[in-house]
This record gives C-alpha cells, structure tokens and sequence, in this order.
C-alpha cells in the first residue's frame, strides 16, 4: 500500500502538541474541571508527543495527589503506566486502597509497569480484594502470565464459590489441580468441584487414559447432580468402541450416582 508525502506530512507534524501551558496551568486545569471534561482532557493529553510528557505526568501526578473524579484517577493511572517519565508508584500505591474497584486495578498496573517483578504481589493483593471486580481481574492476569503460585488463592476463591475461579482452574489445570480440587469436596461448592474435575476430563485429549480413569474416579465420588452430569457429558463424547477403562468406570459411576438420587 503507497502512502502519499502529505499523508507522511501529517502524521509527523499533526501530531498533537500541548498548548504553551505550563505544567501548572494544567494541573489546574485539570483539578478544576468536571468529571466528563477531566476525562476529555486526560484523553487528549495521551495524544501529545513524547517530549511533552514531563509536564503531563506532573500535572496528573499533582491532580492524584490533590483528589480528582473516580474515572478521571483511573484514567490518569494509567496514562501515566504509559508515559513512563518519572517513578510515580509512590502516589499509585496510595490509590491500592481507594473506594473505586476500577481505581484500584489501574493502580495495581501502573505499579507493576514500574516494578515488574512486583506484578505476582500485585495479582495476589487483587486475589484477596473484597470486590468482585478486583479479584476477577486478577484471576484474569493469573490465567494470562500461567501463575501456578497463585493456585492457592484460585483454591481459596473456589471454596468461597467463585466461577471465574473455576474457570482458571480448569484452564490451568492438570491431574494435581483435579486431585486438590477433590480434596476440597467437602468444604467447596461441589458443582465448582465436579466443574474444575469435569473441564479437566474434557481435555483427555491432551492425557493419557490412566489420568483419564483417576478423572473419572474422582467425579464418581463428588456427590450431586454436577458431577453426574460432567459424568454423562465424557460419555456421550467418547466412544462406546473399543471400550475404554475410563468410559466403563464413567458409566457405572453414572449409574451409582443416579440410584442415589
């Protein structure tokens, strides 16, 4: 594709630049505008070339650490994850603790864009959070980076009854997530339990039949309807020829579990 000179033109000298402000006029500009106009302006300054960063991350520093609008924090947290001119963390990390589940998450990253090695503490804080929100989105970042030290709090979650929770789980998961998944039959929500075993199962595409079999195993002894259906489910997609351990065992499971009913 041939891109004409004055297309080059301008993109290089549109670019758009901050006015002749200076930081101060717009920190103040920014503290003393209204929620929908801070968030325009914080948009627009994301827009600006490189060389006019210094004076944004000071003017969003000073507006974070004056106070501004919920959406307007988040948005300058992570613009200033973006712009990457000076360590800001010391505010950010004030905002971990804000009213705002959203400004919380932003802070989390623009902490770890800084730190990296401090992302792991990041998701495990955002894994204890007592929003909804928080924790889903770190559980998220947990499937994202293959997290297996943070399977402990995924197990934790799951006894509390989180899907997404689950969901992870069954992403990440192989023989010893089932097998600590089984361990908590007693004290997790046992659809969640039967849901992590049964995903796994599913995937016997990817293991060997003696897994399979233990799988299996486990779903027959997790007592309720979920288990059985997880049941029903492998064997309505294996097939009934050549019968395998695994199929066999599924079925008179199945059966056992629906005598009990």
């Amino acid at each position: 594709m041939r891109v004409s000179i004055i297309t080059l033109l301008v993109a290089v000298f549109w670019t758009p630049l901050a006015s002749a402000e200076t930081q101060e006029q717009m920190a103040k500009k920014l503290l003393s505008a209204d929620e929908p106009t801070g968030l325009k302006l914080v948009g627009s300054w994301s827009k600006y070339r490189s060389r006019e960063d210094k004076k944004i991350n000071w003017a969003l520093t000073q507006a974070l650490v004056m106070g501004t609008h919920d959406s307007v924090a988040e948005a300058s947290l992570e613009l200033l994850a973006r712009k990457r001119v000076k360590n800001p963390t010391k505010i950010a990390d004030s905002y971990l603790i804000h009213r705002s589940p959203q400004v919380r998450i932003a802070a989390h990253k623009l902490h770890y864009a800084y730190h990296p090695k401090d992302k792991p503490t990041s998701i495990a804080t955002g894994l204890r959070d007592k929003n909804k929100t928080v924790r889903d989105w770190a559980i998220g970042e947990v499937v994202a980076d293959k997290m297996r030290s943070h399977f402990s709090l995924l197990y934790k979650l799951l006894e509390k009854g989180s899907e997404e929770a689950a969901d992870a789980l069954v992403t990440l998961g192989d023989l010893s997530v089932a097998r600590n998944t089984f361990a908590l039959r007693a004290t997790a929500p046992g659809n969640l339990v039967a849901k992590v075993i049964g995903g796994i199962l599913g995937k016997t595409s990817l293991i060997d039949q003696k897994t399979s079999v233990t799988l299996v195993r486990f779903l027959g002894r997790t007592p309720g309807d979920a288990a059985l259906a997880q049941l029903e489910a492998y064997i309505a997609k294996t097939p009934a020829t050549p019968p395998t351990l695994s199929r066999r065992e599924a079925v008179e499971f199945a059966k056992a579990l629906k005598e009990k009913k």
